[in-house]
């Protein structure tokens, strides 16, 4: 009976798993991961709040029933979820002849989330030396959502390039001002089941091999999104009115 185990941990996550050979007809392993990426995220021209959270295990069970027949199960579960508050972003582009500085203030937040699941288990039976069976079936889950809400006002700088003057890089004058509206509710759902049937006969040289799969998918898809810009009084999409209906 021998067991084994792991675990690492870092600023970004923390990682462990474990498998044992119990007995001689049963073994196991398994493993689970979390993971962050807050401390990266800081250092995006876009300052605010981030939780990023990535979560996902793995289990594989093997167990010999008979002499001549084996199951194997296999299950996975992740789930990761991004939630963000942004605040300002503050981005500097250009070149020495156009010096620019893009400045956006944000209100809202965005909670982008991913859930699946999938399990599997294969029988393989050998009844004989010359022939083997094997039988498949396996289902997959994932549930997707999208939500953001959010509000920027922006404005466009130029920045001071005379290296001779004392406000070398701040801001010489504003080219415009703006702001947008950004908005979605998107939503996925899917499920696929299977089952699978393989076989193989070998007699001396020859060899045979046959199978057949069925599948089953059912997918619904909901997608919720618009958004909206103004930019100098300039509207897009832009509102219905009587100039635009002549």
């Amino acid at each position: 009976m021998k067991f084994k185990g792991t675990f690492t941990s870092s600023l970004l996550g923390a990682a462990a798993h474990v498998e044992q050979n119990v007995s001689s007809r049963f073994n196991y392993i398994t493993g689970i991961r979390y993971r962050t990426n807050s401390y990266l995220l800081g250092a995006l021209d876009t300052k605010g709040e981030y939780k990023p959270i990535f979560v996902d295990y793995q289990g594989m069970f093997n167990f010999l029933l008979t002499e001549k027949t084996k199951l194997s199960i296999f299950g996975t579960y992740s789930k990761n979820k991004f939630r963000v508050v942004p605040e300002s972003r503050e981005t500097n582009f250009g070149s020495i002849n156009e010096a620019l500085r893009f400045t956006v203030f944000y209100e809202g937040q965005e909670i982008t989330q991913f859930e699946t699941y999938m399990a599997a288990a294969s029988l393989t039976h050998k009844p004989n030396e010359l022939l083997t069976l094997k039988f498949i079936s396996s289902i997959y889950q994932t549930h997707e959502t999208e939500s953001f809400d959010l509000l920027g006002e922006y404005k466009l700088d130029e920045l001071e390039r005379d290296l001779g003057n004392d406000d070398l890089g701040e801001v010489a004058f504003n080219r415009g001002v703006g702001a947008f509206l950004n908005h979605a509710r998107n939503e996925l759902n899917a499920t696929v089941a299977n089952i699978y049937h393989k076989g193989t006969f070998k007699s001396g040289k020859h060899k045979i091999q046959w199978g057949g799969k069925y599948q089953h998918e059912i997918i619904n898809d909901k997608i919720s999104e618009w958004n909206q810009v103004d930019s100098s009084r300039f509207n897009i999409p832009h509102p219905q009115d009587s100039a635009r209906l002549r």
